[in-house]
């Protein structure tokens, strides 16, 4: 990962463990050659994706509407994304990030 994890790395854990306390993770994207990190931070209640280094450059997309996002922006990378996974838990994330039908 490199680059985007330095990144992702460098925004969630200051504004988690500092005195902001915002609740971040770290979502790792893989897929066909894709291998990629970004930063999410909740906001109100609701999680962002922050990734100014590849697919949401200009705003963040709440995570639910990430799939969506990507397939309306950028199919050509939502087409090559095989999992999106909590880069600390490994916990799926697809569903969150309309990936997969919750049904």
């Amino acid at each position: 990962m490199s680059a985007c994890e330095d990144f992702a790395l460098g925004l969630t854990r200051p504004l988690r463990d500092l005195s902001l306390h915002c609740k971040t993770k770290i979502v790792a994207v893989y897929g066909e050659q894709i291998d990629h990190a970004l930063p999410e931070v909740k906001i109100n209640d609701m999680w962002y994706i922050l990734d100014i280094t590849f697919t949401t450059p200009k705003h963040q997309i709440k995570a639910c509407d990430y799939a969506t996002y990507l397939f309306e922006n950028r199919r050509d990378i939502y087409q090559k994304i095989r999992n999106t996974t909590d880069y600390d838990t490994n916990r799926d994330l697809r569903i969150e990030h309309g990936f997969i039908n919750k049904g």
